[in-house]
C-alpha cells in the first residue's frame, strides 16, 4: 500500500508539472502576441509539455535507476518485479503524458479559434500532433530511456558520460533534430509504426536480460 501511495504522488507530481508546463506556455504566447504585431499563432503550451514528457524520458532515469534498483532489491524485491514495476510506471507515464497533451492541445485550439480567429496557425500543426504516433513515439523513446538508463546501471560512470554527451549533442543540435522528429511523428506509413514498436520491444528485452543479471551494488 505505502508503495502505491508512492506511486501516485510520483504520478501526480508529474502530471502537475505536464499541466503548468502548459499553462505557463500559454501564457507566455499570450503575452508575445499582445505585445507585437504577428500574425500567426503558435501552439506553445502543448510543445512545452511534449518537449517537457521528452526531457523526462530521455534523462530522469539515469540519475535514479541505480539506487532505486540496489534500495528495492536489497529489501527482498525480485530483479524481475523490480523490472516489471519500472515499466508499469514508464508506461503509465507515457499514458500521463498523452491525456495531459490532449486536454491542452484541446483548450489551444479552442483558444485560437474564439480569441485568435483571424490569424493563422504556425508549426504544422496537424503534422506534429498526430497523436496516435506520438503515443507510439513517447513508448519507444520511454523504452529506449530505460534501456539507456540500464547500461549506466551495468557498465558505470562511463557509459552515463557517453549517454550524457550524446544527450547533450542532441539539444545542441535541436534545430536538426526537431524536423526528424516531426517527419518521424507525421509519418503515416505503417514501417514508421512497426519500427518503433520493434526498437522500443528489442530495447525492453534487452533491458529485462541485463536487470535481471546486474548485481547490487551499494
Amino acid at each position: 500500500m505505502k508503495k502505491l501511495t508512492l506511486d501516485l504522488t510520483d504520478y501526480g507530481i508529474y502530471f502537475i508539472i505536464l499541466l503548468g508546463s502548459g499553462i505557463f506556455g500559454n501564457v507566455i504566447h499570450d503575452i508575445v502576441m499582445s505585445a507585437s504585431n504577428e500574425t500567426l499563432v503558435f501552439p506553445l503550451g502543448s510543445v512545452l509539455v511534449a518537449g517537457i514528457a521528452l526531457i523526462y524520458f530521455v534523462a530522469t532515469g539515469w540519475f535514479s535507476d541505480r539506487l532505486e534498483f540496489n534500495l528495492r532489491v536489497s529489501m527482498g524485491c525480485t530483479r524481475r518485479e523490480y523490472f516489471f514495476c519500472r515499466v508499469v510506471n514508464l508506461l503509465v507515464k507515457v499514458v500521463i503524458t498523452m491525456v495531459t497533451l490532449l486536454f491542452v492541445y484541446f483548450i489551444e485550439i479552442l483558444k485560437f479559434k474564439i480569441f485568435y480567429s483571424g490569424y493563422g496557425i504556425d508549426f504544422e500543426v496537424d503534422k506534429f500532433f498526430n497523436f496516435p504516433m506520438l503515443f507510439i513515439f513517447f513508448i519507444f523513446v520511454a523504452m529506449l530511456s530505460l534501456l539507456m538508463s540500464v547500461i549506466i546501471m551495468k557498465v558505470g560512470r562511463i557509459a552515463f558520460w557517453v549517454f550524457w554527451g550524446i544527450y547533450m549533442l542532441c539539444v545542441a543540435s535541436g534545430k536538426y533534430i526537431l524536423p526528424v522528429i516531426v517527419k518521424v511523428v507525421s509519418a503515416k506509413q505503417i514501417y514508421a509504426v512497426v519500427g518503433m514498436l520493434v526498437l522500443a520491444l528489442a530495447a525492453t528485452v534487452v533491458s529485462k536480460i541485463l536487470v535481471v543479471k546486474q548485481a547490487v551494488t551499494m
